[in-house]
Parts: C-alpha cells; structure tokens; sequence
C-alpha cells in the first residue's frame, strides 16, 4: 500500500475502519499493523480518535492482555439524536 496520494499522505482511519468492517470477530493492533503496514503508534492513535472503534474484548496473548477492536456499522437512515432541552435556574441554589 502506498502511504502517499498526490504528494500527500494517506488518511489512515478509513483504511483502518474498512479492515475492520471486514473482520466480524474484530482485530487487534498488531493485526491491523501486519495487514496494512501502518505503525502500531499511529494505528492507536487513530483508533482513539475513532467515534465508531470500540474495545470489544481483551485476550491474553503470553500473559499480556491485548485489546480486539472492532468498528460500530452504522445504518445510512439512522436518524440523528435529538437534544434535550435541560432547564437551568437563573441563580445557583444557596448553600446551607
């Protein structure tokens, strides 16, 4: 892979979600490291980042525990949240 698009770099997030919505049982970062040839720093750094990754279960690989991510699949008619409307009192309530 490339790391370079018109003498700019890549994004690395979408290649990093698209591997990740590949892979139902979800990856971890040294995984994800060996498929796309994206350094493990700058792969956790996009991870969290990521509003749609998640930490879906840690194993433990020669008694370390390492983190299986996974991407959130959101629907093209999700409708987006509403706000509530929070009532806020003109003054603090005194103290006692």
């Amino acid at each position: 892979m490339t790391d370079e698009v018109n003498g700019k770099h890549k994004p690395k997030p979408p290649v990093i979600r698209s591997l990740l919505r590949e892979c139902d049982d979800g990856m971890s970062v040294n995984e994800i490291e060996a498929k796309t040839g994206i350094d493990q720093d700058i792969v956790r750094k996009c991870l969290n980042k990521m509003p749609d990754a998640y930490i879906d279960r840690w194993v433990y690989l020669h008694s370390n525990p390492t983190a299986i991510w996974c991407v959130v699949v959101i629907p093209e008619n999700c409708p987006r949240p509403k706000r509530k409307k929070v009532e806020r009192a003109a003054h603090p309530p005194e103290a006692n």
